[in-house]
């Protein structure tokens, strides 16, 4: 990474350079994971070995045919989600599902339309048989027959020029030619569009594949139509927000974000999380209104960024065994180790920054972006200092705390009503009393 990138992500921004730059580092880290995965197969005399090498030869063969489409498949986050579990569980020697690559190859052929039949797990689950494809859609099956033997079931997929379709072992299930829209058995993974200033951005909602976001997430079912439709409008509105009042985050947000997944409700004012085993997907609960996704888009992709520069740097020195020291973090109810500490004061980096802009383009008159801009500022700058006096940062995490410390001091002497800066400070002492009272 060149230094002047590093020192840019470090003070909060980076822009769509750095956003590139990450998301192809995190698609090399994806493709290092698959090529694991079939190494481990085959060093270990799996059962699936042969369907595993098969599937990664005509993942290759569709490469040469549709590299980018093979690019965005093994780019998206729930196959990185399922790559890393599968060599996680068959390093541990537990049951793993490596023979699901074949899914992913079919996805680039249903995606590209290149006519090749290809063998795929099917999943049962309850009384039905369930084939999930990533980025693309799931099927639905009749039940396997009683009797039938456990494990899963095995599918074909016939892709042909003008679409496809998915036999299973009782029943056939046509992909719609348009493979986003739902169809008999079939679930499409929707895409939510949006364009401003002539700029577009476009995401899949995936609220499909298990593999989606880890599991300890209250994930949400599958959106009906109504919500569908309420999503694509807040979307629209949050896309023309960020890139006519916060550009760079735009900018960002628009080379690093592939994904939406939506969670259950959270807690007044929603929730989001960002996870470092599914980059590219910001899980959110369900968006209020336009400034609401703006700022978890703002708050997520800062979490997005330092898990990508923590995938290829070490900033943090490991502790002592049994020597982990946890920490009052000012956005949280517990506290956190040092690296969840550090991605928190990152992420409200970030967050200061939009109310930071925000501020000057409310609508409504009054001090609430004043109070959050000051809030967080200094919220952050505080913890920043605890950080740099824990010793437990090496030259490269001294380097990104000055950087953090550099952004918030030029925004120390930014005019705020009395008002606010009143507020904001109250605003932190309930919350450090309260937690503090919870100890």
């Amino acid at each position: 990474m060149p230094p002047e990138m590093f020192e840019a992500l470090a003070r909060g921004g980076g822009g769509a350079a750095a956003g590139r730059w990450l998301a192809a580092a995190e698609k090399g880290k994806h493709l290092l994971l698959v090529r694991a995965a079939v190494e481990a197969v085959t060093a270990g005399g799996h059962p699936s070995t042969g369907p595993v090498r098969g599937a990664y030869r005509l993942l290759t063969d569709l490469q040469g045919r549709a590299p980018r489409t093979v690019d965005d498949v093994l780019a998206h986050p729930a196959t990185g989600g399922w790559a890393l579990d599968t060599v996680r569980r068959m390093a541990r020697g537990e049951p793993a599902a490596p023979e699901r690559l074949a899914c992913v190859a079919a996805a680039v052929a249903i995606r590209e339309r290149i006519p090749r039949t290809v063998a795929v797990p099917m999943e049962r689950r309850g009384g039905l048989g369930t084939l999930m494809l990533p980025s693309v859609g799931r099927a639905f099956f009749d039940a396997p027959e009683p009797g039938s033997p456990p494990g899963d079931a095995t599918c074909l997929v016939r892709v042909h020029a003008t679409g496809a379709e998915i036999v299973g072992p009782r029943s056939t299930v046509t992909v719609p030619r348009d493979h986003t829209r739902d169809g008999d058995a079939w679930q499409g993974m929707r895409r939510l569009s949006a364009t401003a200033e002539g700029v577009p951005f476009q995401v899949l909602v995936d609220d499909l594949d298990e593999h989606r976001f880890p599991p300890e997430a209250p994930l949400a079912p599958r959106l009906d139509g109504a919500e569908a439709a309420h999503w694509q409008a807040v979307f629209q509105e949050a896309w023309k927000l960020l890139v006519l009042r916060h550009r760079a985050v735009a900018e960002e947000v628009r080379t690093m974000t592939t994904v939406l997944t939506p969670l259950r409700g959270g807690a007044a004012g929603g929730s989001s999380a960002t996870s470092r085993e599914t980059f590219g997907c910001v899980a959110t609960s369900r968006p209020p209104d336009a400034t609401a996704l703006a700022l978890t888009f703002a708050h997520e992709i800062q979490h997005a960024k330092l898990a990508a520069i923590l995938d290829l740097v070490d900033l943090i020195e490991p502790p002592a065994p049994g020597a982990e020291t946890l920490f009052y973090a000012p956005w949280r109810e517990d506290p956190r180790p040092i690296g969840g500490l550090l991605h928190g004061a990152y992420a409200h980096l970030g967050v200061a920054a939009f109310w930071r802009r925000q501020r000057h383009h409310d609508d409504e008159p009054g001090l609430a972006s004043h109070v959050e801009f000051t809030r967080w500022r200094d919220a952050t700058a505080q913890t920043v200092e605890v950080l740099a006096g824990s010793d437990r940062f090496n030259r490269l995490g001294l380097g990104f705390l000055a950087g953090m410390r550099s952004a918030l001091g030029e925004w120390r002497d930014d005019a705020v009503p009395a008002a606010a800066v009143a507020s904001a400070r109250a605003a932190a002492e309930t919350h450090r009393a309260r937690w503090s009272d919870a100890r």
